[in-house]
Formats: structure tokens, C-alpha cells, sequence
């Protein structure tokens, strides 16, 4: 026996997954799958299009033996602290054998080493990441800049400055590479594997074969409200798993639907919206004053938006 985690959201499970799901069984010769899935609320600060358990039904009938939600309190966070719980959950079941994410960069050989470094920080990484910050520069360029510096010196990698810069500013890589941390700081047996993103980029919105980014899918159903819009891009499963839930009535979740409730506990909170999970920095200011010059939640987002203030950071604020 042998099992392979997964880290998912599912949203919803399509046939980029589905490819996802048998290459990384191929992968790894796997003869089980766990996979750990966020629950109603998701990485990027989003309600799911479905709640947790029509998604897992879909993971299910598409071939996931089982699926165990990430809590909401790792779900909800950025791709360090997701990680952390995720990776944590899976060794904590002392059964898992492998993990296969799937990444822009395709080599989990130089992510491993990355992630190394990242997680060791030998003093010559540590010495030259400190020199390029006395310079002024902002710490993930600095970062760059010592981590190159550091695999050149030692010959660890043959990778030239800017395909290191593309794999540490890629968003699958960057998940990547903190499963992989994740794994070496908890010491785990599990073992790390990648494949290629197919086709699709992550965060592309349009439909132009028949894999495509579950952003896209999201948004298509959110312009056409049609549930048959999406049918040759999600397995059949999907489908009906999807439109058996929308002919009972229970329809896709999108993140304006809960403004109007938003407003309101805004408004009825004003004197304690810090005291709120990660509500810092001031943004409760900007937040309140902002919700009465907004018609919207794009409006609103909009409003909030700045240097200090990241459109994901934004997202995960107002979620709490």
C-alpha cells in the first residue's frame, strides 16, 4: 500500500484536476489518495462555488479515496501558514508516503533545493541576505538576490538569475516550495513530488479548450449563470454532481453575495473590527470608512486597496 496526499480547494474539481489526480497517481504509484480541501472559505479570501461537502462528493465520485477539510484557520491564510496546516494534517495521520503538487517550474529537484536553503539559511545565505537589505532593497528581491548568490557560489543549481526569479514569483511554485519547507521543518517521511501545470495559468478567466483554471470556470458561471456553460471543461462526475445541487436550488456561491451582511457588521462592529483575527495595521480604519462611499464589494476592495494594503491581504481581512 502506498498513499499520496493531495492539497486542494476544488473549486470545483475540473478536468485540470482530474489530469492532476491520475498523472500524480502515475507519479508516484500511489494505490490511495488523501486529499486535504478547504472547507467554505479559500486561500485567496473567497467563499467556495460550492460548499465543502458538494466538493468533496465531486472529489469522491472522481476518484479521491478520501478528503479531510483544512481548517478554516489554515484555509484562510497565506501560502506559508496554508501549508504549514495542510502538510501538518497529512503527517499527522502517519500513513501518508508522498505528496505531488503541481508547480510552473516542473523539477522538484531545484524546489527542494530552494526550499533547503530557505529553511537551513546557511550563514553565507544569511550574510548576503543581510548586505542586500542594508542596501535598501525589499526583502523578497533581497531574498532573491542572496538565494542566487548562494547556489552560484556552491554550485548547487545550473539556474540563471531569472528563471530562479520566475520560480520564486510563480504562485504553484510558491505553494510548492512551502509544502517542501513544511516537510523539512517537521522532519516528515513525506516525500515531495511535482508535475507540470498544464495549459491553463492559474489565475486566467477565459475558456479556450477543454482544461482551463477553476478561476476561469467561476467566472463563466457567474456571467451566464448556466450550468451547461462549464460541461466540457469539468469530468461528468462534476456535472452532476454540480447540477443536482443547483436543481435543488442550492446555487453557486460568489463573494458579493454576502455584502449587504458584510455592511451591516462593519457598521455594527466599528469599535471592535481590530479585535478581529488578523485586522491590523490600521486597515479597520480604511475598512469602515470606506464601506459608506461603496456600492459593492469590488467597490469596496477597491476602496481599501493601496501600497500598505495587498487586493489578497484585503480579501482574507474582510473574511474574518
Amino acid at each position: 500500500m502506498k498513499i499520496l496526499g493531495l492539497i486542494v480547494e476544488y473549486n470545483p474539481f475540473h478536468n485540470g484536476h482530474l489530469y492532476h489526480l491520475q498523472k500524480s497517481i502515475e507519479k508516484t504509484k500511489a494505490t490511495h489518495t488523501i486529499a486535504i480541501m478547504s472547507g467554505n472559505f479559500l486561500q485567496r479570501g473567497e467563499p467556495a462555488l460550492f460548499d465543502k461537502y458538494t466538493r468533496a462528493h465531486a472529489a469522491v465520485k472522481n476518484g479521491v479515496d478520501l478528503v479531510i477539510e483544512l481548517p478554516t484557520m489554515f484555509a484562510c491564510q497565506s501560502a506559508e501558514i496554508f501549508s504549514h496546516g495542510a502538510i501538518t494534517t497529512l503527517n499527522s495521520l502517519n500513513c501518508v508516503d508522498a505528496i505531488c503538487f503541481g508547480s510552473e517550474e516542473g523539477d522538484v529537484d531545484i524546489l527542494y533545493t530552494i526550499s533547503k536553503i530557505l529553511v537551513d539559511e546557511p550563514e553565507e545565505f544569511k550574510i548576503s541576505l543581510k548586505k542586500y537589505l542594508s542596501d535598501g532593497m525589499l526583502f523578497p528581491t533581497a531574498r532573491s538576490l542572496a538565494l542566487f548568490d548562494y547556489i552560484n557560489d556552491f554550485k548547487l543549481l545550473d539556474i540563471s538569475k531569472e528563471k530562479l526569479l520566475n520560480i520564486l514569483n510563480s504562485s504553484n511554485n510558491i505553494l510548492g516550495l512551502e509544502y517542501i519547507k513544511s516537510i523539512l521543518k517537521l522532519n516528515s517521511k513525506i516525500k515531495p513530488y511535482t508535475i507540470t501545470r498544464v495549459q491553463s495559468d492559474y489565475n486566467s478567466e477565459t475558456i479556450e479548450s477543454n482544461i482551463c483554471s477553476a478561476t476561469a470556470i467561476r467566472k463563466q458561471l457567474k456571467d451566464l449563470n448556466d450550468i451547461s456553460s462549464i460541461s466540457k471543461v469539468v469530468p461528468n462526475n462534476t456535472f452532476d454532481v454540480l447540477k443536482s445541487k443547483i436543481d435543488d436550488d442550492f446555487y453557486p456561491m460568489f463573494d458579493d453575495n454576502y455584502f449587504e451582511i458584510l455592511s451591516s457588521i462593519i457598521i455594527r462592529d466599528k469599535n471592535i473590527l481590530n479585535t478581529y483575527f488578523d485586522v491590523n495595521e490600521g486597515i479597520e480604519n480604511k475598512i469602515y470608512q470606506s464601506i459608506f462611499t461603496s456600492l459593492t464589494l469590488d467597490d469596496l476592495k477597491e476602496s481599501i486597496k493601496s501600497k500598505r494594503y495587498t487586493m489578497t491581504k484585503i480579501k482574507r481581512t474582510l473574511n474574518n
